[in-house]
C-alpha cells in the first residue's frame, strides 16, 4: 500500500499564527481507523520525515506532518526566523491543537498514535494525552549539559554559554544550519531552551509545574533510544523517562551493532538508508 494521496492543510495555532501540514492517506480501499501525529524534532522540517511516511502508510496508518509556526512551512511569506516570535511552550501547544486537529478529522473510533522526535517527547505532556491511544518518542531526552558525554561535555557549555547568546543577539535568530550546529532556531525558542540546558532539572527550573503534567500522562509512552546518539546520550534519555509515570513508560534502548549497522546517532533512525530497520525498531506500529 504506498503512498497514493497526501493533500497540504493550514491551521491555527492558539495566537492566530499558521501551522502547515499534511495529511497523508494510505492507498486502501478500506477506511483506516489508525491516524499518526509526527511531532518533529528541534529546527526539523515536516519534510525530513517523508520518508518513513511511505513505510507508515503501508502499515495502514493515515499520517499527519507538519511544522511549528513561525519555522519551515508555517514560517510566514515575507518573514525570516528573526521574526517569529514563538517559544518553546508555544510550540507545545502547537502541538496540543494538533492532536485535536487530526481528533477532529478522523472518525471517532481512530485510533491516534502521536510518534515525536526529541524535542517532541519532551512536549508530548502539554497535549490532551487523553485523546492518544499511545505514544512513542524516539531519540528524547533531557537536554540538560552535564548529560553529555566525551567531547560534548566540553562543547556543550560552549554553545549554551558563549555561541548561542552571541550569535542570536546578532543575527536575531541561532543561525545553526551556518555553523554546522544543530538548524536554525528562532531567538526566543533558542534563548530558553539555551537557559533550560544549563539547568539539571532542565524545563523545570523554568516551569516546575510542568513535573505534574508529566505525572498526569495517561497513556503508555514507548521510548525508543540508541547507544550512539550523541546529541542525546544514555544518561538524558534516562532522566526524562524518569518524568513519565513508570507503569506507563517501555524503555527501548538499542545498540546499532545489534540491528546490523554500524550508526544511527540522533537523526538516522528516519533517514531513508535505515527502512529496513523500520519493521524491527517500529515493530509497535507494524500490520499484525
Amino acid at each position: 500500500m504506498p503512498v497514493t494521496t497526501s493533500e497540504t492543510f493550514v491551521t491555527s495555532g492558539a495566537n492566530g499564527q499558521p501551522l502547515h501540514g499534511t495529511r497523508w492517506k494510505p492507498d486502501s480501499t478500506k477506511p483506516t481507523t489508525k491516524a499518526l501525529l509526527i511531532a518533529p524534532a528541534m529546527a526539523t522540517p515536516a519534510t525530513f520525515y517523508t520518508p518513513i511516511v511511505g513505510w507508515l502508510n503501508e502499515q495502514g496508518w493515515t499520517v499527519y506532518t507538519f511544522d511549528y509556526q513561525g519555522h519551515a512551512a508555517s514560517m510566514l511569506p515575507g518573514t525570516t526566523l528573526a521574526d517569529t516570535d514563538a517559544d518553546m511552550l508555544t510550540w507545545g501547544e502547537d502541538l496540543r491543537l494538533m492532536v485535536e486537529y487530526v481528533a477532529g478529522q478522523e472518525q471517532s473510533e481512530t485510533r491516534l498514535h502521536y510518534l515525536a522526535h526529541s524535542l517532541g517527547g519532551q512536549l508530548l505532556p502539554l497535549v490532551d494525552t487523553s485523546r492518544l491511544d499511545a505514544a512513542t518518542i524516539v531519540a528524547s531526552g533531557s537536554g540538560f549539559w552535564g548529560h553529555s558525554n566525551s567531547k560534548n561535555l566540553l562543547l556543550a557549555p560552549l554553545l549554551w554559554y558563549v555561541i548561542a547568546p552571541f550569535t542570536t543577539a546578532r543575527t536575531g535568530y541561532f543561525p545553526g544550519r551556518k555553523l554546522k550546529i544543530l538548524g536554525d532556531v528562532p531567538s526566543k525558542v533558542m534563548r530558553q531552551w539555551s537557559a533550560w540546558c544549563k539547568r539539571k532539572n532542565y524545563m523545570f527550573s523554568e516551569f516546575p509545574e510542568l513535573a505534574d503534567r508529566f505525572a498526569e500522562v495517561k497513556v503508555t509512552v514507548r521510548s525508543v533510544s540508541f547507544s550512539d546518539d550523541r546529541t542525546m546520550p544514555g544518561r538524558a534519555t534516562k532522566a526524562l523517562e524518569s518524568w513519565y509515570p513508570q507503569d506507563l513508560m517501555q524503555a527501548h534502548r538499542y545498540e546499532p551493532a545489534e540491528l546490523g549497522v554500524a550508526k544511527i546517532d540522533h537523526m538516522g533512525i528516519f533517514r531513508p538508508d535505515a527502512a529496513e530497520l523500520w519493521p524491527r525498531v517500529f515493530a509497535h506500529l507494524a500490520v499484525a
